[in-house]
């Protein structure tokens, strides 16, 4: 269910039975191959969504289908690939994941509206936002971008340590190093630059290792606090 909640191990069964780091981690790979078969042989979403008239789909990923309004706004409604994304527990582990985000990265973060909806006798998870105007930020070279720009993202880097310091957990935005063009700088996921600031779009992710099982969550820590780090260092 994508919980960031302390000690809430997706893989519990085993924890609570104190497995050996081995089983879990054969554990964790059949997990990944199950899903990833799921995943691949899923169906695209429809081009217009039943719930809203006059919409079109802009893109979809394992979780969320994601739909155009009129009036700049874009409503996600699950996929289909999983079906826990439909579950009214889902929705509220991804609201309490957003308030979180919030509180530590208030301005970069996009409003969201969480709601559970009816259609013709069956109930939806649904996500509202305003549609972002910008261009996605993909890979991030520091000492080439604007000075307003490395503040910002001084300030996103911050919050994100913030985060993994008081929830051992951070959002799905796989920060690496990576060379494009004979250039050095870093990949980064689910950043949008609207109005030179870098806006969050995404929450979650439906495989989410960090609360796999308590090894795993130490060696995601050690990584990504390292990264975000070196990260913020370039920046500054």
């Amino acid at each position: 269910m994508a919980s960031i909640r302390k000690s809430d191990w997706r893989m519990k069964r085993l924890v609570n039975g104190s497995a050996s780091l081995p089983r879990l981690l054969i554990e964790e790979i059949k997990l990944w191959r199950q899903i990833k078969k799921i995943a691949d042989n899923a169906k695209k979403p429809p081009e217009t969504c039943d719930f809203f008239s006059d919409s079109k789909l802009i893109g979809y990923g394992w979780k969320w289908a994601v739909y155009e309004l009129p009036g700049a706004e874009v409503a996600k409604v699950p996929a289909g690939t999983f079906r826990e994304v439909n579950d009214p527990k889902y929705l509220k582990n991804t609201e309490d994941t957003y308030k979180v985000h919030r509180s530590y990265l208030r301005e970069f973060v996009v409003e969201t509206s969480f709601e559970r909806a009816s259609f013709e006798n069956k109930e939806f998870n649904i996500l509202r936002q305003r549609k972002i105007n910008g261009k996605e930020m993909n890979f991030v070279i520091p000492r080439e971008l604007s000075g307003e720009l490395r503040e910002d993202l001084s300030k996103l880097a911050l919050g994100m340590l913030g985060i993994l310091d008081e929830y051992e957990w951070m959002p799905d935005m796989h920060l690496w190093r990576k060379r494009r063009k004979g250039k050095g700088g870093w990949n980064i996921w689910n950043l949008i630059v609207e109005n030179k600031k870098p806006v969050l779009f995404d929450f979650t992710a439906y495989y989410d290792v960090w609360r796999l099982y308590p090894q795993r969550t130490e060696r995601k820590k050690r990584i990504n606090k390292r990264r975000w780090q070196e990260f913020l260092s370039e920046l500054s």
